[in-house]
């Protein structure tokens, strides 16, 4: 109740988002049971924070040699997939503090092959975008997720293009955008059609959007990855094959889903589709 007051006052909101910023990056730094040093989320330090994602990295870690974490935040996805054996790690963050804790990260555990960039992926043509509030559920919406803050930085647009060479070593990509999935994807169209990569993006419909419709990206994100020639896999609680052609299409999965996976060339990757237990329907 008291985190719904605060949420909703902006004055108290932003204090509130200000102090927890600050005691994170001046916190001490833990060992998680992962093995790294890390500032940030407990659950993390447990080893309990998306147990599927990081279950799948470690089953596909000998499948893939890059990674990539676009809303990278705290940069656990990135110690954690380097702790894992990944060569190539690359995150982008657009929030100022979260781009530093994970610096911090990087820093505390020597990783320094890592790349990480305070920037927001998209289409380069935007030149730069507005990124409201802070911490994990900052949106380039406002009133994402229902906070009410005036907290807000313009940030470099990048292309996800300008990151990831047609040559590239097979990728996993994680994309945690809170909804600006799409515009991401705007910027992708030569890594789109590469043949050999792994897509987890995690998707919002209804519950995170200011005005309570469908987040208009969604539809958007499923229509590049289907053009592209990707097949689509709803994700947790179960892994199961999907088709999305229009709106009626995510009702049927938009209060069940919210992560996806996309893949090319099922033949070809059916060694990796059987490490993650498809379900097809």
């Amino acid at each position: 109740m008291t985190r719904k007051i605060l949420r909703s006052i902006p004055i108290l909101s932003d204090l509130f988002r200000r102090i927890r910023d600050a005691l994170i990056i001046f916190s001490p730094a833990k060992l998680s049971v992962d093995g790294f040093l890390y500032v940030g989320n407990r659950e993390v330090l447990l080893g309990n924070y998306e147990p599927e994602i990081k279950g799948l990295l470690h089953k596909l870690s000998s499948e893939f040699s890059s990674f990539i974490n676009v809303g990278a935040n705290h940069g656990y996805y990135l110690c954690l997939s380097t702790k894992m054996g990944f060569k190539n790690v690359v995150g982008v963050e657009p929030v100022k503090s979260n781009f530093r804790v994970a610096k911090r990260n990087l820093k505390l555990n020597k990783f320094e092959s890592v790349k990480i960039m305070n920037s927001a992926c998209g289409d380069p043509a935007d030149g730069s975008v507005v990124v409201f509030g802070s911490g994990s559920g900052a949106s380039t919406r406002e009133g994402w997720g229902g906070a009410k803050s005036r907290i807000k930085s313009r940030v470099e647009v990048i292309g996800l293009d300008s990151l990831v060479s047609t040559k590239s070593e097979p990728c996993i990509f994680v994309i945690d955008v809170e909804g600006y999935e799409g515009k991401v994807l705007d910027g992708s169209v030569q890594t789109l059609a590469r043949e050999c990569d792994l897509w987890l993006v995690e998707i919002s419909f209804y519950e995170n959007s200011p005005d309570g419709k469908m987040n208009p990206e969604a539809l958007r994100t499923f229509k590049h990855f289907t053009r592209s020639g990707f097949s689509t896999y709803a994700w947790v609680p179960d892994l199961r094959q999907i088709k999305i052609v229009d709106p009626k299409d995510l009702e049927e999965f938009a209060s069940i889903f919210h992560m996806f996976l996309f893949v090319k060339r099922l033949n070809e990757n059916e060694k990796i589709l059987n490490l993650i237990d498809v379900v097809h329907i």
